[in-house]
């Protein structure tokens, strides 16, 4: 955990693997809690929760009263989890390829030059093993069903499933 910034409060249960690279900025907020054990959570236990800021000069924000389960969260860029959302367990979100093609055809690792920032809102429920991909914005209140592959924007109160993720409906009722 050295280098990120775990608020005091934050919960954490099991053995998470938090990394942040020199220059890169990992923060996770009062009243998160992370669950990364089978004795914490029933649906957890298959991977442990992993928090990473890979590149310098990348942000993975997580607000206040985030709950998450055996979740893989990566940010090469920019990653931002908004107040009160749920991520189920095996969730995937990630702001990079890891991998980007040079001129040549020939595969490159800079996770940096193929990533696009993903803003995820507050109060959101992501369902468990979905995927949320670069440059994904999902608005507040939003549900996301389980094992969903996200590539586009789902606006906020909207429920999307699916692979590629559609909306299914929107809901009329505003976030609170």
């Amino acid at each position: 955990m050295r280098r990120a910034t775990v608020h005091p409060s934050a919960r954490i249960n099991g053995k998470p693997l938090i990394r942040c690279a020199r220059g890169a900025t990992l923060y996770v907020g009062p009243d998160v809690t992370i669950h990364s054990s089978i004795r914490s959570n029933p649906v957890s236990g298959r991977v442990t929760s992993t928090l990473s800021a890979i590149a310098p000069g990348a942000c993975l924000h997580i607000e206040r009263n985030v709950g998450m389960s055996s979740a893989c969260i990566t940010a090469a860029r920019e990653v931002i989890i908004g107040e009160g959302t749920l991520i189920g367990a095996d969730v995937l979100i990630t702001d990079t390829d890891f991998h980007s093609r040079d001129p040549d055809g020939s595969w490159n690792n800079d996770a940096k030059s193929s990533a696009r920032p993903v803003h995820i809102g507050k109060l959101c429920f992501i369902g468990a093993r979905a995927v949320i991909l670069k440059g994904v914005t999902i608005g507040d209140g939003a549900v996301i069903g389980a094992g969903a592959i996200v590539t586009k924007d789902v606006p906020a109160g909207a429920i999307a499933a699916g692979n590629p993720a559609k909306v299914i409906r929107n809901n009329d009722e505003s976030c609170r």
